[in-house]
């Protein structure tokens, strides 16, 4: 049965309830999909602080191996590294 979103327009009766309950179906069925991906941002975020955090820190332990001056991890890294902590 092809089911039309919710929010277009459909040439149905007022009594196809069947037919209107398979779109309110579909839609939260979408919405589920798009919560579940909102949910995995943290943890993602969390993972890219930590590669930054990473990479930061052995580009400091080179640049100090060659004789650079060492420099600190970036205020805006810091505070993406405690968004997933919330």
């Amino acid at each position: 049965m092809s089911v039309d979103p919710v929010g277009e327009s459909a040439h149905r009766t007022d009594h196809d309830v069947l037919g209107k309950l398979a779109a309110i179906d579909q839609r939260l069925h979408q919405i589920q999909t798009q919560l579940n991906t909102m949910s995995k941002l943290p943890r993602q975020l969390d993972e890219i602080s930590a590669n930054l955090e990473t990479l930061i820190e052995s580009l400091d332990q080179r640049l100090s191996q060659e004789g650079a001056p060492r420099w600190s991890t970036p205020l805006p890294l810091r505070r993406l590294s405690r968004l997933g902590k919330r």
